[in-house]
């Protein structure tokens, strides 16, 4: 077994995800294994896998369970009769995580990742600066232009949320489940005097609400993303910004599989390009898990061509 790279530190970390992002969802997941072999690390399938399929996971260490493991079936059934789609995954992060501290256990924090992302590089250094018994969670860190724009997307993003488990963590959890449950809209809505939108805008709130329990990390390589990559000047071999080591890159947005699929949303590329050293390695690696998995035909994000061919002509033309 490799060395421990982070000392004291034991994370559990968990993603989730359909059968849409399994690719995906499987890069982040070998992505993160290759700078650590030691954590645990599940995987919340939320639809039936292949014996095929579990088994890709399974070999790198990673542990599938049904999303109905996790969660009752009550609470399930609740929250896919009142919710949007978007609404129903965006409760999940939260009540999954209050569910894995409730049970106890000898990890030191659990780590939530969006199955989007993917780590170029170790997520210690993201470690060394989070103390012992802190969250820690995440800036969107907006470039000047898009920060006018996305006003009520809130200053954070649950791409990376850790909880330690401690007490206060458990109640940094269960505050956070409970406001999902509450509301968790997949507009920018006001409620209880407070802007709410889906589960990410609730921790612009955790500093002033929990103190020093929370930790915003710092390093500007943990959550580069179509939102801020036009902040960077970006470099190949190592995959760096400005001279600082990219450690995970958010890829909301992307699509893949199809003619015309935008790497993408246009409001972030309407000034710079999507930069290749983050996006063709993505691309080339997604291939391969897809192959891997045996979904050669895999589409992700995918969207009927007449309004493929709107989009791209309407990129075309901003970009003038």
């Amino acid at each position: 077994m490799a060395a421990n790279i982070l000392g004291q530190r034991r994370p559990l970390y968990f993603t989730l995800s359909d059968r849409n992002f399994l690719p995906r969802t499987l890069a982040m997941c070998e992505s993160l294994r290759v700078f650590d072999q030691n954590s645990d690390f599940l995987f919340i399938a939320l639809e039936e896998l292949t014996k095929h399929e579990a088994l890709q996971f399974d070999i790198i260490g990673v542990e599938v369970r049904a999303l109905s493991s996790v969660l009752d079936s009550e609470t399930l059934e609740i929250l896919r009769s009142t919710r949007s789609f978007m609404e129903f995954v965006w409760n999940l992060p939260s009540l999954i995580l209050s569910r894995i501290l409730e049970a106890g256990g000898s990890f030191s924090d659990v780590v939530y990742l969006d199955a989007d992302i993917f780590f170029f590089s170790s997520p210690k250094p993201i470690w060394d600066e989070v103390g012992l018994g802190r969250a820690s969670i995440v800036r969107h860190n907006f470039s000047e232009r898009l920060a006018r724009i996305f006003l009520d997307s809130g200053e954070f993003n649950v791409s990376w949320v850790s909880i330690p488990n401690t007490p206060n963590g458990i109640k940094l959890s269960q505050d956070w489940t409970a406001n999902c449950l509450d509301l968790c809209p997949d507009k920018p809505t006001l409620h209880n005097g407070r802007i709410v939108y889906g589960d990410q805008k609730y921790l612009d709130y955790w500093q002033s609400d929990f103190g020093d329990l929370i930790h915003v990390i710092q390093n500007p390589g943990a959550g580069v993303a179509p939102w801020n990559f036009e902040n960077y000047n970006f470099a190949s071999h190592p995959v760096s910004i400005d001279g600082q080591n990219v450690i995970f890159y958010h890829f909301s947005s992307h699509q893949f599989g199809f003619p015309l699929a935008r790497k993408m949303g246009t409001e972030y590329s309407k000034v710079q390009s999507a930069p290749d050293e983050i996006y063709v390695p993505y691309e080339k690696i997604l291939k391969e898990k897809a192959r891997q998995l045996g979904l050669a035909r895999w589409k992700s994000r995918y969207e009927p061509l007449p309004k493929r061919a709107k989009k791209y002509f309407q990129r075309l033309f901003e970009s003038r």
